[in-house]
């Protein structure tokens, strides 16, 4: 087993140093609580920028929901740039042919 390690606390009375150990496993336990908290957080933060799961409450998503949403995105965005880039090449512009969707058309 590892080592305990020991924690000062002072009482009011500075001639009585009392020490306190902390086991192993204690200090095991505390470093996966702030591990747990910290991929939380991290998926909390990766569930905001994938849009398919913006309007998802949190209580209906899973972390592997998340994941597999995310890996979706990321296809999704490849295969974007993928044929943004197949187009630039072929002389097709895609920012004016957007802009030409955008615009109103005239009615004759």
């Amino acid at each position: 087993m590892g080592k305990a390690h020991c924690i000062k606390v002072r009482s009011s009375d500075s001639k009585n140093k009392k020490f306190l150990s902390t086991s192993p496993k204690s200090l095991t336990i505390l470093k996966k609580k702030n591990e747990e908290a910290a991929i939380s957080n991290l998926l909390k933060e990766l569930k905001s920028t994938v849009p398919a799961l913006h309007s998802t409450p949190e209580s209906d998503v899973t972390s592997l929901d998340i994941i597999q949403q995310a890996i979706f995105y990321i296809h999704d965005l490849w295969t974007a740039l993928e044929d943004d880039e197949d187009a630039a090449m072929s002389g097709f512009d895609l920012k004016k042919h957007i802009k030409n969707l955008k615009s109103p058309k005239a009615v004759c």
